[in-house]
């Protein structure tokens, strides 16, 4: 396989469709053997993480949201603590700014904090210039932004209050972002670059609901402990 992306695409597409010759199987399983290559390896999932911020396809961004959801069972807290952070970082916070990565830690964050957080406030949405970054994104998929919620409701539910006991004061920092960013979002300018900015903070926004949708779901309503395998069920859809 060329590129991770690549095979990601292989997988997706030719499981929807039957496999039409010898050719079309051999390049499937070549493409699931590299996959499952990635999936196996000890550091695969830091890879993944690097590469998620670069990641053009829905395909393999919900595929790396998956397989991040596949390896929280067996995860450290250390890995789980790197993967929130750049989940979060990555999936919603650059949303958030529309399109800027360089939110930095200010103030004190505490024991298992996630960085790209603490002490995030007003005007975290604006970039260092004013101006919005990433013009020609676009609205991401209601699939991708059900598992990034999914998956940072699991982070909560593993390490609260033990190893990240900041949990909802971080969540609720976000919804505090979420709702600044929104709030600053021009009315009137029709700019491509304006219109990229909206998407990308309603984006943003759209995953912090789901995300306090799930908590309430799963944590609030749920007087009962989920068993083992509805839980698998849930993570697998």
């Amino acid at each position: 396989m060329e590129s991770f992306e690549e095979a990601v695409q292989v997988v997706f597409s030719q499981s929807a469709h039957a496999l039409r010759s010898h050719a079309d199987r051999e390049r499937q399983e070549r493409a699931q053997a590299y996959l499952d290559e990635i999936l196996s390896a000890p550091d695969g999932w830091a890879h993944l993480l690097n590469w998620l911020p670069q990641l053009s396809s829905v395909e393999a961004r919900f595929w790396t949201l998956q397989a991040f959801l596949n390896v929280l069972p067996s995860s450290s807290p250390q890995q789980r603590q790197a993967l929130r952070e750049g989940v979060l970082t990555h999936c919603v916070l650059r949303r958030l700014q529309g399109g800027d990565t360089s939110c930095e830690a200010r103030g004190d964050s505490g024991p298992g904090a996630s960085s790209g957080l603490s002490g995030a406030g007003r005007n975290a949405a604006r970039t260092e210039d004013g101006s919005a970054q990433g013009a020609e994104t676009s609205r991401e998929d209601a699939a991708v932004k059900n598992k990034t919620a999914l998956l940072l409701v699991r982070l909560v539910q593993t390490d609260f209050p033990s190893t990240w006991p900041t949990a909802f004061l971080e969540l609720r920092r976000l919804w505090t972002i979420a709702v600044e960013a929104t709030s600053e979002l021009p009315v009137s300018e029709k700019s491509e670059q304006a219109s990229a900015k909206q998407v990308d903070v309603l984006d943003g926004l759209d995953v912090c609901l789901r995300i306090l949708l799930l908590l309430h779901q799963e944590v609030v309503e749920d007087s009962v402990v989920v068993r083992d395998a509805e839980q698998t069920r849930r993570d697998a859809e």
